[in-house]
């Protein structure tokens, strides 16, 4: 038997058409998902800031450059 064998799956064009919009509205969700991550982490790296710059302590991030 040959080992690469693959199956052939039959779609419909209808079957097609609804898996990509299912697909397209998964990458959405996950691109708004995504957004909303990166202006929390913006907001949280702020909040650190203005709480380092108040108490005088640690101007600058620790980061190395």
């Amino acid at each position: 038997m040959d080992q690469s064998y693959q199956p052939k799956l039959e779609l419909t064009l209808d079957e097609l058409y609804t898996i990509i919009g299912e697909l397209e509205v998964v990458r959405r969700k996950t691109f708004m998902q995504a957004q909303r991550d990166q202006k929390q982490i913006q907001d949280m790296s702020a909040e650190i800031t203005k709480l380092r710059t108040e108490n005088g302590k640690l101007e600058s991030s620790d980061t190395h450059k």
